[in-house]
């Protein structure tokens, strides 16, 4: 847990090792039990997800150019240059790339305003 703090990960995928017959592993007479796989990849999420979002309000009040590539709703979604998805309040913005404000985090992501566009 240390290693994964220090490394402060942005995102970060977990999933328990699991016994895998016919490989050095599996044939290693002490295997972790289910319960404690199951507690340390708990933890680890637990901490995989307070580093995200760390990450993604350090991102707050930047700006990035977004590549927009989907929309719908009153909406556009796209990527920035560091994979994080990117929404703004204005449709039709698909295969554009456009500077975006950073304002928010989300659930999925970051919120953002376009330079000519008020704040949502």
């Amino acid at each position: 847990m240390d290693f994964i703090r220090t490394c402060a990960f942005s995102a970060m995928h977990i999933f328990p090792y699991s016994k895998r017959s016919g490989t050095p592993a599996a044939a290693m007479p002490a295997q972790v039990p289910n319960a404690v796989k199951e507690a340390r990849a708990a933890r680890a999420a637990e901490a995989a997800s307070q580093m995200e979002r760390a990450y993604l309000l350090g991102c707050v009040g930047e700006t990035y150019p977004v590549l927009f590539e989907e929309g719908g709703e009153g909406v556009s979604r796209g990527h920035a240059p560091n994979y994080t998805l990117v929404t703004v309040a204005r449709e039709n913005l698909r295969n554009q790339v456009l500077p975006v404000s950073i304002t928010s985090i989300r659930e999925d992501g970051l919120f953002g305003t376009l330079p000519d566009a008020p704040p949502a």
